[in-house]
């Protein structure tokens, strides 16, 4: 019982010094990264097995039934700002505020995750190559693979990053 507690409080003291060396957010960060690690692992793999066959055609169905002229519009807006031509536009104008500002660290603090989805997107897309699924309201759906979203990745690093610029400076 002694060595349990000699094992507890050595592993205590340990972690403390890690924390005072790195700090909570950097633990908190390569915790959170892991489990986003681990469930895009899970997801895809669900891709792999065609298991989402059900849950897109779901998602489209109910989609379609709520569609009106008004949504689609707002959609069609969503949608362009999260394509490559809508985030390489608000990423250049965010270059261009940071850069007025003189805020080098900003500037890689967004160039770096926004390169690095560049070049994981591309690899994970022709890595998986899954297929579009048929595209609503006459639209030509991009030449591009489906998994995984670009559009999601891509506005994720982007509005992360700028996120975190920006409670950092607060």
């Amino acid at each position: 019982m002694e060595s349990i507690r000699n094992f507890t409080s050595d592993m205590t003291a340990i972690f403390q010094k890690i924390v005072e060396k790195v700090g909570w957010r950097l633990i908190f960060g390569l915790t959170l990264s892991v489990g986003t690690l681990i469930l895009f692992g899970w997801l895809a793999d669900e891709v792999f097995e065609g298991d989402v066959a059900l849950f897109d055609s779901a998602i489209r169905d109910g989609l379609q039934r709520i569609a009106t002229p008004v949504i689609t519009t707002i959609m069609i807006f969503f949608t362009y700002l999260g394509s490559v031509y809508g985030i390489v536009l608000l990423f250049v104008i965010a270059l261009w505020v940071l850069s007025i500002f003189h805020q080098k660290s900003a500037t890689a603090l967004l160039s770096i995750p926004m390169s690095g989805e560049a070049i994981l997107g591309i690899v994970l897309k022709l890595s998986f190559q899954r297929p579009r699924p048929e595209a609503f309201f006459g639209f030509e759906p991009p030449a591009s693979y489906s998994f995984p979203s670009g559009h999601a990745f891509a506005s994720l690093c982007f509005f992360g990053a700028l996120a975190w610029i920006a409670t950092t400076r607060m």
